[in-house]
């Protein structure tokens, strides 16, 4: 994971795009989702071949599963997701996913996708 924070610190210096040659097929698409709901983002590594693994960062810090996160790889297809049983206000944000390769280096950057929490609104009639 280390090495997905040094890459993020250099890539911000250079600009992203210009890190890797390599773009992910499916990058996290914004998405609003109500406290309390389940949601899922995912990604698609680039080809030809999946990577090893995929690193996914919330606002730029590496994220991990939890009680409420769970983190799913397919190397097969390449495609990760990222699933949160029950969205709180923490998960709102920005989110990437990172391609790595079998030493942990990152190989491929997807492009950002906004995550946004919405709470209920709970109107009470004044009282006289």
């Amino acid at each position: 994971m280390m090495s997905v924070l040094v890459c993020l610190w250099i890539c911000a210096l250079l600009s992203l795009q210009s890190c890797f040659a390599q773009v992910f097929r499916d990058s996290p698409a914004d998405v609003v989702a109500l406290t309390n709901s389940p949601a899922t983002l995912s990604c698609s590594a680039p080809d030809p071949a999946p990577p090893s693994s995929i690193a996914w960062v919330h606002n730029d810090i590496a994220a991990a599963s939890n009680d409420r996160i769970s983190i799913v790889y397919d190397s097969t297809s390449g495609r990760s997701e990222f699933r949160i049983s029950s969205v709180n206000y923490n998960d709102d944000g920005i989110y990437q996913c990172f391609a790595e390769d079998a030493q942990g280096d990152i190989v491929s950057s997807s492009d950002t996708g906004n995550f946004t929490v919405q709470g209920w609104l709970l109107f009470l009639p004044s009282l006289p």
